[in-house]
């Protein structure tokens, strides 16, 4: 049995695939078994992010050639899984249509991450998902433009998980989570702070929670992992000597 949410941000540039990378890291580190998708298929970069540059078979291969999704798996060296989109865009509209119907028998924790906007393209994702999970930078723009995607997807009846306020701390006039929750009636799941190790982890093609795990970001992206999971979350002990000995 599996799970299909999808990680949606109608504004780009808010750090979506970034926050689905290490979202998913950090779920598999848990225990959980998940899989990673690509879904924006006509400007994917989820791939580049995990700094896997070169694959055999992607999401549109199995489109065109037929299979199983399955084929288009690729283990990153941390052993979670991702299908990768080309940059073709060929099959496009067939992917949306039969993605469902191409999970149906996959089991585990399917993570997608969405184009930005909010084209036929996402809500066709939308549609095909369980759930959904929001996410946004605490500027207005930013938080109109997520209320704008909530709207859609409570008019579809789409169970919303709730809110990631990415990239918090960077300007000085900022939305807070609780006004953000308040307006929008869901639950933040979380606050990830404006960090310089996420912008050298993307530079280095590595998931901040593995290139820096005791950086700011890091801790809250995995305290959202546990808050998804049900789980506990356990701050790692000696949390301030590991952080200075480890690489910053």
């Amino acid at each position: 049995m599996n799970r299909i949410t999808t990680i949606i941000s109608a504004k780009g540039g808010v750090g979506k695939t970034t926050v689905t990378a290490n979202l998913g890291l950090a779920l598999h580190q848990s225990g959980r078994e998940t899989i990673l998708v690509d879904g924006d298929f006509k400007n994917p970069n989820l791939a580049l992010h995990l700094g896997i540059l070169e694959y055999s078979y992607n999401f549109q291969d199995v489109l065109e050639r037929g299979g199983n999704i399955l084929e288009a798996l690729h283990i990153h060296k941390t052993g979670l899984r991702i299908i990768p989109s080309s940059l073709s865009l060929k099959h496009v509209e067939i992917a949306i249509k039969k993605f469902r119907e191409l999970f149906q028998n996959i089991k585990g924790h399917i993570l997608v991450d969405s184009p930005p906007g909010l084209g036929e393209d996402v809500i066709s994702l939308m549609k095909a998902s369980d759930d959904l999970i929001i996410v946004t930078t605490p500027e207005i723009p930013a938080v109109t433009d997520a209320l704008k995607s909530i709207e859609i997807a409570r008019n579809m009846q789409k169970k919303i998980r709730g809110i990631i306020v990415n990239r918090h701390g960077r300007k000085k006039y900022e939305i807070s989570a609780e006004e953000i929750s308040a307006i929008s009636n869901l639950p933040v799941l979380g606050v990830i702070p404006e960090d310089e190790n996420v912008l050298k982890s993307v530079m280095c093609k590595t998931p901040v929670i593995e290139f820096n795990p005791y950086s700011n970001a890091s801790i809250a992206i995995r305290k959202i992992a546990s808050k998804i999971t049900g789980e506990k979350y356990q701050k790692p002990k000696f949390l301030m000597l590991k952080r200075l000995i480890f690489r910053t």
